[in-house]
């Protein structure tokens, strides 16, 4: 049982905050992001490299862009008892520096990207080590004075207030080339080495196997703390035409990557004094905490995706664009998990193990539109995103509730003939999910919404 949860959750976990399953938000790039993500048929700046690098291109000038945002997510979870949680305030800063070179009088540009596709973090209060148990749920009169008694508790070390966590960051090393075969039509292509870290820290509530009909539940925690990381490689694609000066037509995608992470666990299970005495491990005084050390290693597929957008200038100041996304989550279908060592809790070798998933392809569609008056230009967005996850594998760890609703805007500044700053706010909606009970899940009813707040500076040359 143990060790199923530990893969369960551990694995799942970190496939589902790494990429869109998890939060990313809207790309990269404050004025993409402004604009709702919508610029595979418009990649006119350095964030071409992430949307669409064949937009790289059609850049005049060589850039430099440093920007920083801010996540704020506010999550809520209601139980199947109807008891309410919230998610603890945490300070996510996500850096990103971008270069774009333009060659004159060649046919070629290209740039270099270090950005954060994903980093976000969650942290949860929701157990708290109770101080007495019923006699009952050891099976009977441990006292042996006739009646059944609420018995003190005594527990051994202590245990995290905020136990349940979950950190992620996705740092994409992503250089890029473009080529222009003629002034309507080029193509691009970018290699993304990404490396991956996760921490994670949980709390199991088990049942008493020996006894089903009473529930051990709160009175026997298992706590446990992953560290992992990873690498991987992959690229992405794409083809921008401009059959006229006012339409902007793009395809881009990226391709399948297969992600190895590596990680090594912490596990401690809290025996109460009782509970240790029953199971021959005390006097009944003190609690004792049994813990175990593995290491594991988790192979995952990560989809690719393709899609396509286009944009349109209604006159000289004034843009529109639209973008649509189809990503094969199909493909996260089956997860190989090799474990080394032994179990002291189960006495026994750590077996390979394999998890069925079966996400489900999901589409992504956006809008945005930029109006330029003078030194500022000012800028809206949409967008829907579907989610992947399963229902029977759902838990508050990762915070991708549910199908995702945003509502983006933002202004840029031309400061001055070389330096830019542009401003952008993003507020995600979450539908309310109601989940219910599986072997593995945190059944109950998610609510949630998401609010990143983004600056950018780009200086030219």
């Amino acid at each position: 049982m143990l060790k199923r949860f530990l893969f369960v959750i551990v694995i799942l976990t970190m496939v589902s905050v790494t990429f869109a399953g998890g939060i990313a938000l809207s790309g990269v790039g404050t004025r993409a992001k402004a604009m709702g993500g919508a610029m595979r048929g418009l990649a006119d700046d350095a964030s071409a490299m992430y949307w669409n690098p064949a937009g790289l291109s059609f850049l005049e000038e060589t850039t430099l862009t440093a920007g920083i945002h801010y996540v704020d997510f506010n999550g809520e979870y209601e139980n199947l008892e109807g008891v309410t949680y919230e998610n603890d305030d945490l300070l996510n800063l996500i850096p990103s520096l971008v270069f774009a070179k333009n060659c004159p009088d060649k046919p070629w540009n290209w740039g270099f990207g270090i950005y954060v596709p994903f980093g976000l973090s969650a942290e949860w209060d929701m157990y708290q080590r109770p101080d007495t148990m019923n006699e009952m749920y050891l099976g009977g009169d441990i006292n042996g004075n006739g009646t059944l008694d609420d018995l003190p508790l005594d527990w051994d070390g202590d245990m995290e207030e905020n136990e349940t966590f979950g950190s992620m960051m996705v740092v994409d090393f992503h250089p890029t080339f473009s080529y222009k075969f003629n002034d309507k039509f080029s193509a691009g292509i970018g290699l993304s080495i990404d490396y991956a870290s996760i921490k994670l820290t949980k709390v199991k509530l088990h049942e008493n196997e020996e006894m089903p009909a009473y529930s051990l539940g709160e009175y026997l925690p298992t706590f446990f703390e992953l560290n992992g990381t990873g690498m991987t490689y992959g690229a992405n694609y794409g083809l921008m035409y401009k059959p006229t000066e006012c339409l902007s037509i793009g395809l881009s995608g990226r391709t399948e990557s297969e992600l190895t992470f590596e990680g090594d666990a912490n596990i401690d299970v809290y025996l109460n004094n009782w509970i240790a005495y029953v199971k021959g491990l005390g006097t009944g005084e003190n609690g004792v905490t049994v813990n175990a050390n593995p290491d594991a290693e988790a192979t995952i597929v990560l989809p690719g995706d393709f899609g396509g957008g286009l944009s349109y200038k209604i006159n000289e100041n004034w843009l529109v664009s639209a973008d649509f996304t189809y990503t094969w989550w199909e493909s996260v279908d089956v997860i190989n998990i090799e474990f080394s060592g032994v179990d002291s809790l189960l006495g026994e070798p750590l077996e390979d193990e394999e998890m069925v998933l079966e996400w489900t392809n999901t589409i992504r569609f956006g809008l945005g539109t930029e109006y330029v008056m003078g030194p500022l230009a000012y800028r809206l967005g949409y967008y829907y995103d579907e989610s992947p996850l399963n229902d029977k594998t759902m838990s508050v760890t990762f915070p991708d509730f549910s199908t995702k609703n945003a509502l983006n805007a933002g202004l840029g500044y031309q400061v001055t003939e070389k330096l830019s700053l542009d401003f952008a706010v993003e507020y995600i909606m979450f539908e309310e999910r109601e989940v219910d009970e599986y072997e593995d899940n945190l059944p109950g009813t998610y609510n949630g919404g998401l609010i990143d707040i983004m600056l950018d500076f780009t200086w030219k040359f």
